[in-house]
């Protein structure tokens, strides 16, 4: 870093990251995509526990009391 031209080394470091633009676009791509997807099915597990949960407590309840 230079302190008497701070312009330069923004400059510098603006062409750097700027140089790591097409792989670190596709690198946060697919780290959204499969972040996305597992959350999707995380998601669709606990759903799909919980009601099965509910389900069964629901059942329970129905036959100690009668219906």
């Amino acid at each position: 870093m230079e302190w008497s031209r701070p312009g330069a080394s923004l400059e510098a470091f603006m062409g750097w990251l700027l140089s790591l633009g097409t792989p670190l676009a596709v690198g946060l791509l697919a780290l959204a995509l499969i972040l996305a997807a597992l959350g999707y099915v995380c998601v669709q597990l606990g759903w799909r526990a919980y009601v099965i949960r509910a389900w069964r407590k629901r059942r329970q309840l129905r036959s100690k009391y009668g219906r």
